[in-house]
């Protein structure tokens, strides 16, 4: 139980609130027996009950399992806004099996698989594709190998234990729930993730070899020295082998895995500066969604083609005016002159057009200022085919050299015959 006291009035309050809305209760969750959902809307409604109580969401969990006669390894946790629960049956554990150093079900903290398997596959696959995985291969790569330089001996008694702690530390860091079902169910994790585990830990050793992080360099040269002498025995060290046979140390590792990841750290730098540069480019465009060039040449067309009227109307007044000294008639004339004001009005509204043209033209600062955005993304973007292009040149030999630790991570050495032993 969490340190927390129950108000018996707010414990009321909550219980009337689930009898009253227990349609949004939902028993048999996912067709199981020991499963519930309370839907967001009630959780809602009960965390508002709670008002300004310290740690309202911890407070509605006691409450849940005071009102639903939990214990404290059942489990209750909040996911999207809902709080599930799992009741969990005491008799799952496989108690004969406890001796059995081999069973699965001590291995998962006596629960049963497959119920460990319904409950990943219900409710928390979601969150485990989060870089649940990675995350924890960071953590163990910077407490055990960097920090605490644990030495190659200790790294292979003890690294299933350590990864499996840190399973269990993540899973209640996440759900904010302490019990033996997810210390069994962080056993499962590590077993049914087991590949992925080992294969971000490669990434991340080989990613400190490429920085020529020493620490990391001399806890895998352990790996190139074929045999060992410990207490009078002699150990086989399993080594960085390829499946071609081509052995690898740290030192053999640089050459590929130094332009590998500056390449891929250089494109994922180059790769964001170009997001920002086409959001910034965006920024320019006129309310039509015209870019700066675009927008010139638009523009300058249309004035162009005022300017084309313009100076047909004038040719066309420059006739009229002359053929006026020849015409004798009133009439012709008066329709000359009606025809001479409406060009020079036609010439005085195309003029006002062209201004209002002018106006919508981006001033030269803008064009410079957008023409530097255009070049600068042309000449990222030839740089990032360039890094591409190198990372696709390593990405096979860097895969082999991964494929070959994560076998050395996930082996122990082996103790050779000795000389001295008779053979009968």
């Amino acid at each position: 139980m969490n340190n927390i006291k129950l108000d018996e009035k707010l414990l009321d309050e909550i219980h009337h609130l689930l009898e009253d809305n227990y349609n949004f209760v939902k028993e048999n969750y996912n067709g199981k027996e020991n499963q519930l959902l309370i839907d967001k809307a009630l959780v809602d409604a009960m965390l508002e009950v709670l008002g300004e109580t310290p740690n309202p969401k911890d407070t509605l969990k006691e409450i849940i399992r005071e009102l639903f006669e939990l214990n404290q390894r059942d489990i209750v946790i909040y996911k999207n806004g809902n709080i599930f629960i799992k009741e969990i049956d005491e008799s799952l554990k496989t108690v004969e099996s406890l001796n059995d150093k081999k069973n699965d079900d001590v291995r998962f903290n006596g629960f049963n698989e497959e119920d460990l398997k319904a409950f990943y596959h219900e409710f928390l696959y979601d969150e485990l594709s989060k870089n649940f995985i990675k995350n924890i291969a960071k953590e163990f790569v910077d407490k055990y190998i960097i920090k605490r330089k644990i030495s190659n001996e200790e790294y292979e008694a003890k690294v299933f234990a350590y990864v499996k702690i840190l399973y269990y530390k993540k899973l209640i860091q996440i759900y904010e729930n302490k019990s033996d079902f997810f210390m069994g169910f962080a056993g499962f994790l590590f077993r049914n993730t087991f590949s992925k585990f080992f294969e971000a830990v490669a990434d991340l050793l080989l990613k400190e070899v490429s920085r020529n992080n020493k620490i990391v360099i001399d806890f895998l040269e352990y790996y190139s020295m074929d045999t060992i002498v410990v207490g009078g025995v002699k150990y086989k060290v399993p080594a960085i082998r390829s499946n071609n046979g081509m052995k690898w140390r740290a030192i053999s590792m640089l050459n590929i895995v130094k332009p590998y990841f500056n390449s891929k750290a250089e494109a994922q730098r180059i790769r964001t500066e170009l997001k920002e540069l086409n959001e910034e480019k965006k920024k320019y465009y006129d309310f039509n969604g015209r870019d700066p060039i675009d927008n010139i040449k638009y523009y300058t067309t249309l004035i162009k083609k005022e300017e084309e009227i313009i100076k047909l109307k004038e040719e066309r007044i420059t006739k009229l005016e002359i053929s006026l000294r020849d015409i004798k008639e009133e009439d012709e004339k008066h329709i000359a002159i009606v025809d001479i004001r409406n060009l020079k009005e036609d010439i005085s509204s195309a003029k006002k057009q062209i201004e209002t043209y002018k106006k919508a033209i981006v001033p030269k600062e803008i064009e410079l200022k957008y023409k530097k955005i255009i070049e600068r993304i042309d000449d990222l973007t030839k740089k990032l085919y360039s890094k591409e292009k190198i990372i696709a040149q390593n990405e096979k030999p860097y895969n082999t050299i991964k494929k070959a630790l994560v076998k050395a991570l996930i082996s122990k050495k082996k103790e050779l015959p000795s000389a001295n032993k008779s053979f009968t």
